[in-house]
């Protein structure tokens, strides 16, 4: 019953081979000179007792990051809720809320991703913002910042701006990197198939490696947002650091404290990121009890109550 599924899989599985030869070819040692050819490699540590107190003392560090859920049936007849959620400690924290019904808008299914998208950014955008408003030392967000720049230009601005005017550094953290600065660099020399830096950095750094490309002028350099990669903790892949190109004069200071923030046992993403993505999830239960609770009763099983509910187990 299988057998078809096996095939695909094992066709599949051919092609990435042939895809990647020329990558797996490369050693180490061959990946970090073709590396040194366009950018740096730093020695990094994490911050001392000290710094981290004078970082403490200068306003601390926030976490952001946003989730988002639906309840309902297929387009346009669901409820999604959207939450932008700050973190400092657990006392300290800013959230920003947006709900959002297909059924009020003038859109089309079409165009339904690209505001889903937007709207995520947003409300991420916006708890970034409140965040900036209790002067904390760093803003560290889930995610690269050429998003938020892509997705909301003027809510970016304003927290670009806020943030050097106060001297607030803007950090975005990204575990799913998908830059290709390597591959533009190497495929008129090599004639590759295309590949993403997280392809050809993993496993090239040593823990507390970083590699700091060259700036360009393409890619998210053209928008003043610069990227550094970092093997932050014992696992073989790298994470990437994004800061704007202002402060990015910084960035071993920052990270430093990546380093500081992150277990070196865990899968390399600072703990304060982990802590605010628990905490900004809408789970299935609570938006089911929202939606039933503050919609009329026979409004929301007119609009929203999926008929795939009552099918039988």
């Amino acid at each position: 019953m299988e057998d078809k599924i096996i095939s695909k899989l094992k066709t599949l599985n051919e092609e990435l081979n042939k895809k990647y030869f020329l990558l797996d070819s490369f050693s180490i040692p061959e990946k970090k000179k073709i590396l040194n050819g366009f950018g740096v490699f730093e020695n990094i540590e994490p911050m001392n007792k000290e710094s981290l107190e004078k970082l403490r003392e200068l306003g601390g560090v926030y976490g952001v990051d946003g989730s988002t859920n639906r309840y309902g049936g297929a387009f346009p007849h669901y409820i999604q809720i959207f939450r932008g959620l700050a973190i400092k400690d657990i006392k300290e924290s800013k959230e920003s809320v947006e709900v959002y019904c297909p059924l009020l808008e003038d859109i089309d299914i079409y165009e339904e991703n690209k505001t889903l998208d937007k709207l995520l950014a947003s409300v991420e955008l916006e708890a970034a913002i409140e965040a900036a408003s209790d002067n904390p030392a760093v803003i560290m967000m889930d995610g690269s910042l050429i998003r938020y720049r892509i997705l909301n230009e003027n809510k970016w601005e304003k927290l670009k701006n806020i943030a050097i005017e106060k001297n607030i550094y803007i950090v975005g953290v990204i575990e799913d990197i998908k830059t290709n600065i390597v591959y533009e660099n190497i495929k008129e020399d090599y004639n590759s198939d295309f590949f993403y830096d997280r392809e050809f950095l993993f496993n090239c750094l040593e823990y507390k490696e970083a590699y700091i490309p060259n700036e360009k002028d393409s890619g998210k350099d053209s928008y003043k947002i610069r990227s550094s990669f970092i093997r932050s903790s014992f696992e073989p892949a790298v994470i990437a650091v994004d800061m704007m190109e202002e402060q990015f004069s910084n960035i071993k200071d920052i990270l430093s404290l990546v380093l500081s923030l992150t277990n070196r046992n865990s899968r390399g993403i600072p703990y304060i990121l982990d802590l605010v993505d628990m905490k900004a999830r809408l789970t299935n239960k609570k938006m089911k009890y929202l939606s039933e609770s503050y919609i009329t009763k026979g409004r929301f099983e007119l609009l929203f109550h999926s008929q795939r509910d009552k099918r039988s187990m």
